[in-house]
């Protein structure tokens, strides 16, 4: 590619960053209490996962990568509609004791299994936040990650307890936006790559699957874990009513899907002589595309991680409040969640253990699908009715399926 054409690609990409990034902070959406109950689902969806997606699904299935991810989503959608479906129907009986006691039994247990998978995810995402940091500045030490991962997760904590959900939810607003104004930009800067290699009579997938049928296949069902985070939708009912939450969880899950898709699908052509990946094989990519997009990307990644935590961090502060019945406050188990947090940064391994983290958020949902199954079989019979019974049951089965056989993304 030329000097002329990479200089305009850089323009091209430096403008559409700019235009988004001034939509997103347009007062009256940046206020919006709908944007607002967006941001926290949207937020964990779009976490570590999104520069991750890209290279390992594309080495995994070649030339099916894009059609793939658009799999992924629908299924990620479906277990959000059982999620949407328990917010609507789920609550009002977890306030009635004498409601069936399965339902109350499944309900406690899922709770544990996903306050462990969210303790483990927000260390581990401030720690590769920590980690993308130093290495920045050419410093490899554990003790420096640490030690900043745990300045990060006091502040987070203190904040929280302090100011509340308000505060942290205009930390999280503003690392969102600015990642979406970049991932906007990665984009539109991967298409117009894709319209001038076409130009030139040069686009051609050249890719093909790196892996047997039986490693691909547990490699997807790890990927499905990749774009967790709608259910923190399910634990913000302190601020926004239920309505509200649902309709924010499919925008949150529809937003995140398109935006996976679109990017999966124009990388495709620049991955064409990539057979291995290493810690810097995307940036380079994004070099070649536009010299601009390097830059951005690693702002991305660092507010991926950071926004990710905040979100996980929301979520897991409003799953504790729910469990101890208001007796601990909201504020407080956002301390309590970072403490927690901060314990596993300094005994742990934490890489070792996201693995713990994986399969927790997959029987959370495997429980909260068969909550859902039992709250249908108990509705008035129809053909809607045992389509989702049906359907909701599949889904139960994968989730049992990505927790035996599912190979995590680290």
């Amino acid at each position: 590619m030329n000097k002329i054409a990479l200089s305009t690609n850089d323009i091209i990409v430096t403008m559409t960053f700019l235009s988004t990034l001034l939509l997103l902070f347009y007062k009256p959406l940046y206020r919006s209490i709908t944007w607002r109950a967006t941001i926290t689902p949207l937020a964990s969806i779009i976490g570590s996962g999104f520069l991750v997606s890209a290279p390992l699904l594309i080495l995994t299935t070649g030339e099916w990568a894009a059609v793939t991810m658009v799999g992924i989503t629908l299924l990620a959608y479906g277990i959000g509609s059982s999620l949407r479906y328990n917010i609507q129907h789920l609550e009002p009986l977890l306030k009635k004791p004498t409601q069936p006691q399965v339902i109350h039994f499944l309900e406690k247990l899922s709770r544990p299994v996903l306050g462990i998978a969210y303790i483990i995810s927000v260390a581990f995402y401030l720690k590769l936040l920590s980690a993308f940091a130093l290495r920045g500045f050419g410093i490899h030490s554990s003790l420096l990650e640490n030690s900043l991962t745990t300045g990060l997760l006091l502040f987070i904590g203190i904040t929280g307890k302090t100011r509340g959900l308000s505060m942290l939810e205009v930390f999280e607003v503003y690392a969102v936006n600015t990642k979406l104004a970049i991932i906007m930009a990665l984009i539109i800067g991967h298409a117009v790559y894709n319209g001038q290699v076409f130009m030139a009579h040069q686009w051609l997938l050249k890719l093909y699957p790196h892996d047997s049928l039986w490693i691909a296949t547990r490699k997807l069902l790890g990927v499905l874990i990749i774009i967790q985070g709608f259910e923190t939708s399910r634990f913000i009912g302190h601020k926004y009513d239920a309505p509200t939450r649902i309709r924010t969880m499919r925008y949150a899950q529809l937003i995140s899907g398109g935006i996976y898709i679109a990017f999966i699908a124009t990388t495709l052509v620049a991955f064409n002589d990539i057979h291995t990946v290493g810690e810097t094989t995307v940036i380079d990519l994004c070099r070649m595309m536009a010299p601009a997009l390097p830059i951005l990307l690693i702002i991305a990644a660092v507010m991926s991680q950071f926004s990710a935590a905040v979100a996980d961090t929301i979520g897991s502060g409003g799953l504790l409040s729910e469990t101890s019945n208001g007796r601990v406050s909201t504020n407080t188990s956002y301390l309590c969640i970072t403490l927690l947090a901060m314990v596993l940064i300094w005994i742990t391994n934490l890489y070792g253990i996201i693995v713990i983290a994986s399969k927790g958020f997959a029987l959370y949902y495997a429980l909260q699908l068969i909550i859902a199954c039992i709250l249908l079989a108990r509705e008035k019979r129809s053909l809607l009715r045992l389509v989702k019974l049906l359907f909701y049951a599949l889904l139960t089965a994968l989730m049992i399926l990505v927790i035996v056989f599912g190979i995590p993304v680290e």
